[in-house]
């Protein structure tokens, strides 16, 4: 029989893309309902392109995306 040890499981800690995802989805969630109605169709496609992000692999327009939402300046209702 061969010696197996066994590890403590470790909480890990740092960076999870689903999380990062959906606070992305969330914040854009909150956009659509404050701006005003001329920027709906932006945010429209910025929600298509979020919603087909599936996989880490995809994190550079992620990024991207979360820094267009948050450096634009939005006019709100």
């Amino acid at each position: 029989m061969a010696y197996v040890r066994i590890l403590p499981e470790v909480k890990k800690t740092g960076f999870n893309f689903k999380d990062y995802l959906e606070s992305v989805k969330s914040r854009l969630e909150s956009l659509i309902n404050k701006v005003h109605f001329e920027h709906l169709p932006e945010l429209m496609a910025l929600v298509r392109e979020v919603l087909g992000i599936n996989h880490v692999n995809h994190l550079g327009r992620l990024q991207k995306i979360d820094r267009e939402i948050t450096s634009r300046s939005w006019r709100y209702r």
